[in-house]
């Protein structure tokens, strides 16, 4: 319903640009029986265009609370669109359900890892992969354990993420993925060479080979005494993508207390995970 003395600007249709706007005229017209002051926008008002975009991305946070914190708050500072997660946000961390809680918060887009998979669909389909590293026994145990601390909405969300995405960044044709390969067979599930970049998680370790970047686990990976949350920000800018890498301090002796006072089996492989200051 139009009222009275309401100015009304009329533009073109949706996701259609105009290269040449005209001047906006002013015209009265009646709607409802009264007369309303119209302003007819005969093309595009303003040209529009968005110059920078910003995809901040992270990984295997293993449900340490503080490192994915200090990297949300940051990506929020840094007014990044959005932020992607390559998985295992749960799996050997004292905080598996405040973790979850904390990317629902700041709407992060999270990808399925073998660690979520453990708890969503069991072990049998990891055999292979557990017994290669001697790690059957403790996955189990803390599978199990991390189910317990989630919700039931947690579990549905979990299985209900994708195991990879692709993006379209400007002109460049991007993939999200835990990890390129098979957890078993070590075999190739996403060939690189389809794609302009493609960032992974998983190995924790930071690695680049050719178009793929292997990111650093978001608290843990670091090869020398940093502590910092480690995640990356990719900016889209009118002469390509540019990768930035931001190191983030946190609260470690916050973290340190998380794990001392969890009753998890997975004390001592946290705290080798995470360099001490």
């Amino acid at each position: 319903k139009f009222h009275q003395h309401l100015s009304i600007i009329l533009t073109q249709p949706k996701n259609i640009t105009i290269d040449n706007p005209k001047n906006v005229k002013n015209n009265y017209n009646y709607f409802d029986g009264q007369k309303t002051k119209l302003l007819i926008c005969q093309n595009e008002l303003l040209k529009y265009k968005k110059t920078c975009k910003k995809i901040a991305i992270f990984t295997d946070s293993h449900a340490l609370f503080e490192p994915t914190l200090a990297i949300l708050e940051d990506a929020k500072n840094l007014n990044v669109d959005e932020i992607y997660s390559l998985g295992d946000n749960i799996g050997t961390g004292p905080n598996p359900s405040e973790v979850l809680n904390l990317l629902k918060r700041y709407d992060v887009k999270s990808l399925k890892g073998n660690h979520e998979k453990y708890v969503v669909d069991g072990l049998d389909g990891f055999r292979e992969h557990l017994d290669k590293v001697g790690g059957y026994q403790e996955a189990y145990l803390n599978s199990n354990w991390t189910k317990n601390n989630l919700t039931e909405d947690q579990l549905k969300e979990i299985a209900n993420s994708p195991e990879f995405l692709e993006l379209q960044f400007g002109d460049k044709k991007i993939l999200l993925c835990h990890c390129l390969r098979d957890y078993n067979t070590n075999e190739i599930i996403y060939n690189p060479k389809n794609y302009d970049y493609v960032f992974q998680g998983h190995i924790h370790f930071r690695n680049q080979s050719d178009n793929t970047l292997t990111l650093r686990g978001a608290g843990i990976g670091s090869l020398d005494e940093k502590t910092e949350a480690y995640y990356i920000i990719l900016h889209l800018e009118e002469d390509g993508l540019k990768i930035e890498e931001r190191y983030v301090s946190y609260d470690l002796n916050n973290t340190l207390n998380d794990i001392n006072c969890v009753d998890n089996n997975t004390k001592t492989k946290i705290r080798c995970w995470i360099k001490k200051r």
